[in-house]
């Protein structure tokens, strides 16, 4: 015997067909509405920061490396001794990477730094260092 679907149940299921379109719809159409999507992070670590700059023209020639590579975003390591001996260099090589709208952030190491004690102390202090540096360098 066939039983006729109950006028009620039929909207219910009517309903929910058009909210799951409008929620296709809505998905399909998010890029659009928020623009252009942010460009992929192409990014790359540098190991002993110090000795790169060392060489005459490092600077340029990582920024110039960045640019044929499509990089836009460097992480360059620090340490304390690098913070004080280097920060004009350093504040170069910020300067040009940022003027190549290439991204520079500060790469520190520690396996220790989430236990308390030397460790963390010491990583902190690192990051109040940074924090220094920026503030000293605001248009860098």
């Amino acid at each position: 015997m066939f039983r006729p679907i109950h006028p009620v149940w039929t909207y219910i299921q009517i309903t929910c067909v058009r909210l799951v379109c409008a929620l296709i719809l809505v998905g399909f159409s998010l890029p659009v509405v928020t623009g252009d999507a942010p460009a992929q992070v192409h990014g790359m670590w540098v190991w002993k920061t110090q000795t790169v700059l060392e060489a005459p023209d490092s600077a340029e020639a990582l920024r110039d490396f960045c640019r044929s590579e499509s990089i836009n975003e460097v992480y360059i390591s620090i340490s304390e001794r690098s913070q004080a001996a280097e920060e004009s260099q350093l504040g170069h090589l910020i300067a040009l990477l940022h003027r190549s709208n290439i991204r520079v952030e500060a790469l520190l190491s520690s396996a220790d730094a989430d236990e308390p004690g030397k460790h963390r102390e010491t990583l902190l202090r690192h990051v109040e260092g940074i924090v220094q540096f920026n503030q000293k360098h605001p248009r860098d």
